[in-house]
């Protein structure tokens, strides 16, 4: 601690909540374990059960650790709440950040007034495009429950690629289709990782075909 807290790598942090060793294991070497290959991240999606399946972690231990990663999440949503911004651009790099180490996907409707402000962002659905429980109809619901004009779909792949699955392609599709019966305009539908992004509206003419007759659909 000579230079402060800051100077403290990831491993050394959690072994100062960790607190104290086992007879074979000292607290910076279950850290060690606990961290593994993916690092902070990986605590994420941690339940107390994840925790205490480790040779040295109490349930006592295990609360105070999801209770640090519970209030790094909530920091993270607030800082997300508090760049709030009607510029899609941004709002893309805002939920790439926000959605950076989900090891699930997330589906949100961000819903704009005729002038192009914000609304409302809305997460309506975490799991994944081919389990979703989110119908095109509660998408669409959602955006007329907030007397919107437009909106646009985001969500992640955690896994990184950003390759539009079959489920991807048909769900906009009837998300298109759908919206046009009710005047409703779908600005695009934006699959994000950690480091980058796919729009179909933006998509160029070396994706699949379906790919580029929903572009064709999307308006500019």
């Amino acid at each position: 601690m000579r230079y402060g807290i800051k100077s403290l790598s990831d491993v050394e942090l959690v072994a100062l909540i960790i607190s104290s060793g086992t007879k074979n294991h000292s607290a910076l070497e279950i850290s060690e374990t606990l961290l593994g290959e993916g690092g902070l991240t990986r605590l994420k999606e941690f339940e107390l059960a994840d925790y205490t399946r480790l040779e040295g972690i109490s349930k006592v231990t295990a609360v105070k650790l999801s209770a640090v990663i519970e209030i790094a999440k909530r920091y993270n949503i607030r800082e997300a709440e508090i760049e709030s911004t009607d510029n899609i651009p941004d709002l893309i790099m805002k939920y790439q950040k926000l959605f950076k180490g989900e090891s699930q996907e997330h589906l949100v409707v961000i819903s704009f007034t005729k002038s192009g402000s914000v609304i409302r962002e809305t997460d309506l659905y975490k799991g994944t495009i081919e389990d979703m429980s989110a119908s095109p109809r509660e998408v669409l619901s959602e955006v007329l429950k907030r007397n919107a004009d437009r909106f646009l779909l985001i969500h992640n792949h955690p896994s990184g690629n950003l390759t539009p699955s079959d489920a991807d392609i048909h769900f906009t599709e009837m998300i298109l289709e759908q919206s046009y019966k009710l005047n409703l305009r779908l600005i695009d539908h934006v699959i994000v990782s950690d480091t980058s992004y796919f729009s179909f509206l933006h998509s160029d003419g070396t994706s699949p075909k379906k790919e580029r007759e929903i572009k064709k659909d999307l308006p500019n």
